[in-house]
């Protein structure tokens, strides 16, 4: 769950560079991670990092009242 907006910011990237569905876009990113030698989850973090200059910030989870 800690890494949901960030898995989603980077599928909306690749979905808009690609013109591609939410499916096309994450086996995009699946199949790169191997080929890069790096985790998904850093990959994704990577795409945002590079296109807006700094790294993507989870929103906090507030805890329940």
């Amino acid at each position: 769950m800690r890494y949901r907006s960030v898995i989603d910011q980077a599928l909306g990237v690749a979905m808009r560079q690609r013109k591609c569905t939410a499916q096309a876009a994450f086996d995009i990113l699946r199949s790169a991670s191997p080929h890069r030698n790096i985790k998904l989850r850093d990959l994704r973090t990577e795409l945002i990092t590079n296109l807006t200059g700094r790294p993507p910030t989870a929103p906090e989870l507030r805890p329940r009242p």
